[in-house]
């Protein structure tokens, strides 16, 4: 065998020189505090963090990636091998789930796996005086290269929202919590994407302050009752998932009909009502035959009280309400009672200087004129 044969069987049992960025295989031989040792066939041994082989034990082989070298060792670690893998699995159009880090200059920093990837603010959809650190969303690769990954929330949201519009119709009940409260209406956040609820659209009774009502949070149900694909709007309805209580008024009563009415407000001209959920009106003239305006305060809110539908408008959902026309009309007593020429005796309810007012019967009162006197 020649010398130079002989050099070459040689170098195949020596042990081989390790070099930066070589992936070998290596056999862990011990584990102490802060760093373990592999066996990688060199002329050195391999040394990585403690908390790189904590999940394995003395003899197990791992993959690990040469960093550097010193006096002693082969500095190597399988979290930058494990990184560098992952980097290459990731692709383009991928969805991934990542945490926020931190904010620095034009975005976040945010953790993916083992690799940190950019999210622009301008891809971001945050608020801008808010803080997210910590919090996990999310993404979809936007750029790729060797060693950056680019991210965008504001694509997948456009995505996830194409999708959710697909998926949903006029009609739908949906479920979502309040995200924010206007005088005129509230958006509800759906997931995927957010619904209007009009103020008129809350409550087939009048709603004065959506404030009271709802607070950022609430979970509501609504009924979509409007599609704006191009816009990717909806708008929703909490009121039309029951039905119309002006539909079941309508369909069971009449003029004439005896209902309870409870007060809601009371006005100069007369009283604001509810009945059975539907809006009323009694006016100061049909609260009694006669002094209707006396009659009137008698009432707050809350008291409840009978009355005789006299008029139903349906174009206003209204329904208009006598209390006088329950009692017979005391004037047409009177006109039977009393005639032309009878000398009557009555109390004197009111002096002025025209004359005098006389209490012929209740609610009926009659005028003696100052020229009649004498």
């Amino acid at each position: 065998m020649s010398e130079k044969e002989f050099e070459t069987l040689l170098e195949d049992y020596l042990p081989e020189e390790k070099k930066s960025g070589d992936v070998v295989e290596g056999i862990i031989t011990r584990k102490e505090l802060d760093y373990g040792f592999l066996d990688l066939n060199a002329k050195k041994e391999g040394r990585i963090y403690a908390s790189e082989v904590k999940d394995f034990e003395i003899g197990d082989k791992i993959e690990v990636k040469v960093l550097r070298e010193d006096e002693d060792n082969i500095i190597v670690s399988k979290f930058v091998l494990d990184r560098a893998k992952e980097l290459a699995s990731f692709n383009v159009d991928d969805i991934v789930t990542g945490e926020i880090v931190k904010k620095i200059k034009g975005g976040y920093t945010v953790r993916i796996g083992k690799n940190e990837a950019f999210l622009p603010f301008s891809l971001a959809r945050f608020e801008k005086d808010k803080d997210y650190t910590g919090q996990k969303f999310k993404f979809i690769i936007k750029e790729k290269n060797r060693s950056n990954i680019t991210i965008s929330r504001i694509d997948l949201i456009k995505i996830e929202e194409e999708k959710y519009f697909e998926s949903v119709n006029v009609g739908d009940v949906v479920t979502g919590k309040v995200k924010e409260i206007f005088d005129f209406g509230i958006i509800l956040d759906l997931g995927a994407a957010s619904g209007f609820v009009h103020i008129s659209e809350v409550s087939w009774d009048q709603v004065d302050n959506l404030h009271e009502r709802y607070k950022i949070g609430d979970e509501v149900t609504a009924k979509i009752i409007e599609k704006d694909v191009e816009k990717n709007r909806l708008k929703l309805s909490i009121k039309q998932l029951s039905e119309d209580p002006w539909v079941a008024f309508e369909n069971s009563h009449n003029v004439g009909d005896v209902v309870e009415a409870v007060v809601k407000d009371v006005l100069d001209f007369g009283i604001v009502v509810t009945v059975d959920g539907n809006s009323g009106f009694v006016h100061v003239s049909e609260l009694a035959w006669h002094s209707g305006s006396k009659e009137l305060k008698n009432y707050k809110a809350g008291d409840k009280f009978s009355a005789k539908i006299i008029q139903i408008e349906n174009e206003k959902k209204n329904v208009k309400l006598s209390v006088k026309q329950l009692s017979e009309n005391p004037w047409d007593t009177v006109k039977e009672k009393y005639h032309i020429g009878d000398i009557i005796e009555k109390p004197i309810t009111e002096v002025f200087d025209f004359g005098l007012l006389i209490s012929l019967e209740k609610d009926i009162d009659g005028l003696l004129h100052v020229s009649d006197l004498s």
